[in-house]
């Protein structure tokens, strides 16, 4: 008590005197140390008054923990110090914890602040205490507060490492598989919640401290008891597949370490095999995962059957890549570590021959094989392609490519055997089965097999191809082979039968008493006799191996059955023409413009035209016949396709009729233009032709007309208009009125210029009009033009520069899009200009210095 006394002070007598009555409480105690806490006493005097409150009340949690707490947080802040015997120091702490344990062990609070201490004090106490001490917490507390202590106990396991943590570990797994989810908690608060995550850190945890497989036979049951029990699995949080996968790289790497193990080697064949039926798009990994097995077993040809096994299964690309990569990788290995098992061999002082001639057989051996398995590796993708759909033509055709067609021909035909055998035609992409036929016939061609060839084709017209084209094709092939072995008879017989009507029993059968090519509801053999294409190759033999009359038959046969084309008609009207006769062509020219209308009938109506007026003199047409069949063509011809009979009929009239007459087909063209880009083409056409034929007075008119018809900003309007106006009237001597032309042109180009005309454009009118000046002007009408020129120009730049102002671009010189001079500059138009002097004095600015040499002949 003397020692005691030393740190009693006069101000805590109140509180000594409370502490001594027998009324004294906790909070007695605590007001107490809060008072010695606020006059910053000494540690020991608080030691000493937390130890007579655990002594008096000792049941008291409160002083216990400010107790236990305080003594703590003095060993902690003293480690550091190196004349402190903190050994001593953990052991004084550890007796007070101990007898508090007395009163206390009901508290998970209590033992969390214990077994923490206890760990901070690793490595000068040991695991093995620690790791009892946690034990006797568990098996002191209940088991719903033994979630607070599981996240300490699995530190301390990473803490111990080895075996001990791989035991706590599993320990930990055995209790949350057993307890009830909200009863177990591992991780922090915020994902405490989520059990998936304690259970996937478990399982990384196992295996992480057994890296040399001690612990197999448990952690074969853990692995087990995920694959067996679906609650157990959705536990985890994560796919089924990933336990799966982390389960074979486990027993792939206690493989290595246990290669006698036969009950193992089936349980994992097995297990691969469930796994593969489970998820078949994993195919390829799970197949190389078990190879791996067998080649960490040293069990090599198992792993070869496997990896075989695995690439003839495989169903998708991505499956056979990763096999046959990993195949691959695995024979370069083995040869690999051959080689240089024979280099040492060889460079062992004593070699023994035989072995090493035993190992060079096998290298050989192995070499072969890997060179054999890499020539395969193309039909093995294709193979997967036709395990994908045995319907993909196109597949059938790359494995064809693969053979050579000289060398190989046995295995072509196989394969064109299995190709027409395995696909069905009804799920076949429009388009390509037929092609497959094609290339069938075309191996026996090549061979000079026609016999085969064409029994081929004779079966592929049978087949109910999806689009009636195929069919076309395979007739017309067969038709150009035979023509090919110089047998047009048999080309017209195979033809023929290809185009032949089918009866009308079939038709009524069918439900249908008109056949359309394009009805895809009937059978193509039923459709494919109106095929124009096919029509038209009969009609190409028969017209160039037949009488006229068949030939003629031929074409009324296509006529009949609404299968003509207007080629058709054209080719059909070419025969009669080559025939001479010509009414019979005409006729057929009429036919061919009344079954097809505009556009269609254009071409027939532009041959037909040009037909009447060049066979005139054979026929004997008249002038008046043939007007009228322009007058027809043009009641019925859409106005933007009128140009070129329009130039036809009025070439016609200037031919076999009056000038005038054509004058007023040209005016009729430009009647019903609409675009000004044609108006612009027939006025050049109509000015040319009226200077022609009834000289520049009348061509002054149509000039006149164009200028007020056509917009100035048409392409080409300054060349063909204002140029040729001016220049008509320089011819007519009218030089004044050609002038004016000129001026207000170029006012209105360039008032255009801004938006429509490029800068060539306007130079070009500004150089015509030089041109002009220069053969029929003088220095003075030079001038003016000059003058004019810049006056434009300077108009041009000032409306510029209001513009870019306005937009907020007129200060920056950068910025003019258009590249206009600006009014201040001018023209410079001689070198005096260009090399004005600012101490000469200021001229008349309209003044104009001219190079007279330009004047010069």
């Amino acid at each position: 008590m003397e020692v005691a006394l030393d740190y009693i002070e006069e101000a805590d007598s109140s509180y000594e005197s409370e502490l001594l009555s027998q009324n004294c409480t906790v909070e007695h105690f605590l007001a107490y140390l809060r008072h010695k806490q606020s006059r910053n006493a000494s540690s020991d005097s608080i030691v000493l008054l937390l130890r007579r409150g655990v002594q008096q009340l000792p049941r008291s949690y409160k002083l216990w923990m400010f107790y236990l707490r305080f003594r703590v947080n003095q060993v902690s802040a003293a480690v550091s110090r190196e004349d402190l015997d903190l050994e001593n120091e953990y052991a004084i702490v550890n007796s007070i914890f101990g007898r508090a344990m007395k009163y206390m062990d009901k508290y998970p609070v209590f033992w969390k602040e214990y077994l923490v201490f206890l760990i901070s004090q690793i490595p000068l106490t040991s695991v093995t205490v620690v790791r009892r001490a946690f034990n006797a917490c568990l098996q002191t507390l209940p088991l719903v507060q033994h979630r607070q202590i599981w996240p300490l106990f699995v530190r301390l396991a990473d803490i111990a490492g080895g075996k001990t943590a791989w035991c706590i570990w599993y320990r930990f797994f055995l209790y949350k598989k057993s307890v009830p989810d909200v009863l177990v908690g591992l991780l922090p608060e915020d994902d405490s919640e989520n059990p998936s995550n304690e259970f996937s850190l478990v399982l990384s945890k196992l295996q992480e401290y057994d890296p040399d497989g001690s612990f197999q036979p448990e952690m074969r049951q853990v692995f087990n008891e995920f694959s067996q029990s679906s609650k157990l699995l959705s536990k985890t949080g994560r796919a089924e597949l990933d336990i799966y996968e982390e389960y074979l790289e486990y027993v792939i790497a206690s493989g290595r370490r246990h290669k006698s193990a036969p009950s193992q080697d089936t349980e994992v064949t097995e297990f691969v095999e469930r796994c593969i039926s489970k998820f078949p798009d994993q195919r390829g990994k799970l197949t190389v995962q078990l190879s791996r097995y067998w080649i960490a077993k040293a069990q090599l040809y198992k792993a070869r059957l496997n990896f075989e096994k695995g690439i003839r299964e495989s169903v998708t690309i991505r499956d056979f890549t990763l096999i046959f990569d990993a195949f691959v990788e695995f024979e370069d290995s083995a040869m690999t570590k051959l080689v240089n098992k024979i280099d040492k061999l060889e460079s062992a002082p004593s070699t023994d021959l035989s072995q090493l001639e035993d190992l060079n057989t096998e290298l050989n051996l192995r070499f072969a094989k890997f060179e054999r398995l890499m020539e395969r590796r193309p039909f093995m993708v294709n193979d997967v392609l036709l395990r994908q759909n045995a319907n993909n033509v196109d597949a059938w055709l790359e494995r064809v490519s693969l053979y050579d067609k000289q060398k190989d021909v046995l295995s072509l035909l196989k394969v064109f055997d299995d190709a027409v055998q395995a696909i069905d035609p009804s799920k076949v992409e429009p388009g390509k089965f037929g092609k497959l036929w094609l290339e069938f016939a075309e191996l026996y061609i090549l061979h000079n097999d026609i016999a085969h060839a064409r029994e081929v084709y004779q079966t592929a017209v049978k087949v109910p191809f999806k689009d009636v084209n195929e069919l076309i094709e395979i007739w017309v092939h067969w038709t150009e082979t035979e023509i090919a072995e110089d047998s047009v008879e048999s080309a017209i017989r195979v033809i023929r039968t290809a185009i032949e009507a089918p009866k009308r029993g079939q038709k009524a059968q069918n439900g249908r008493h008109f056949i359309s090519l394009d009805d895809d509801s009937l059978p193509p053999q039923l459709r494919v006799y109106k095929s124009i294409k096919l029509w038209s190759l009969y009609l190409d033999l028969v017209e160039s191996s037949g009488s006229k009359d068949e030939t003629i038959a031929a074409y009324e046969k296509v006529l009949e059955l609404k299968a003509a084309t207007p080629l058709t008609l054209i080719n059909y009207a070419n025969f009669l023409e080559e025939c001479e006769d010509y009414d019979a062509c005409f006729q057929v020219y009429e036919r061919g413009v009344s079954l097809f209308s505009f556009p269609t009938s254009f071409e027939i109506w532009n041959i037909y035209l040009a037909k009447a007026i060049n066979l005139q003199e054979k026929t004997k047409v008249s002038n008046e016949r043939i007007k009228d069949l322009f007058d027809q063509a043009l009641e019925k011809c859409p106005d933007n396709m009128s140009k070129p009979i329009y130039l036809l009929y009025a070439k016609f009239e200037e031919e076999h009729g009056l000038a005038t007459a054509s004058m007023k087909i040209y005016k009729r063209a430009l009647s019903v233009a609409t675009e000004p880009e044609v108006k612009l083409e027939l006025y050049k056409i109509y000015t040319t032709k009226a200077i022609e034929l009834l000289g520049p007075n009348f061509a002054r008119q149509i000039f006149e007309q164009a200028y007020v018809d056509i917009p100035v900003s048409t392409p080409g309007f300054a060349e063909t208009v204002i140029v040729g106006f001016a220049f008509l009237e320089a011819e007519l001597k009218q030089l004044t009125r050609a002038r004016e032309i000129f001026k207000q042109g170029a006012e209105m180009v360039s008032l255009a210029t801004r938006k429509i005309y490029k800068d060539e454009q306007r130079e070009l009118l500004w150089n015509k009009w030089k041109q002009f000046e220069l053969e029929f002007g003088d220095e003075e009408s030079y001038k003016q033009m000059l003058r004019l020129k810049r006056r434009i120009e300077e108009k041009m730049g000032k409306s510029v520069t209001e513009l870019l102002s306005q937009s907020g671009l007129g200060d920056s010189q950068d910025k003019n899009p258009l590249g206009f001079v600006a009014a201040s500059h001018g023209p410079k138009v001689s070198s005096i200009n260009a090399a004005h002097d600012a101490s000469v004095p200021a001229t008349n600015p309209d003044a104009i210095e001219l190079d007279m040499e330009d004047f010069e002949d």
